[in-house]
């Protein structure tokens, strides 16, 4: 709900080519947040807390770089 809150305005007041690159931006994070949410749907009881969340952020991470490396590489081919 948020993201098309966040679209509108941005549609509404910069307008079609900032609400593209909105829109871009957010589903290029996607795969980070999903994989944050389910690591730590996983590990938070198991393992507590704090480990659960630093170990979602740690899977966060390494699929924004990786994901960061495939658009770099694909945009130098």
């Amino acid at each position: 709900i948020a993201s098309t809150v966040i679209a509108g305005f941005t549609h509404a007041r910069q307008g079609p080519d900032a609400a593209i690159n909105f829109f871009r931006g957010m589903l290029a994070g996607m795969p980070g947040f999903c994989l944050f949410c389910a690591v730590l749907a996983v590990a938070l009881v198991p393992l507590g807390t704090l480990v659960a969340f630093v170990l979602a952020m740690l899977a966060q991470l390494v699929a924004h770089a990786v994901g960061l490396l495939t658009m770099r590489r694909h945009l130098q081919n």
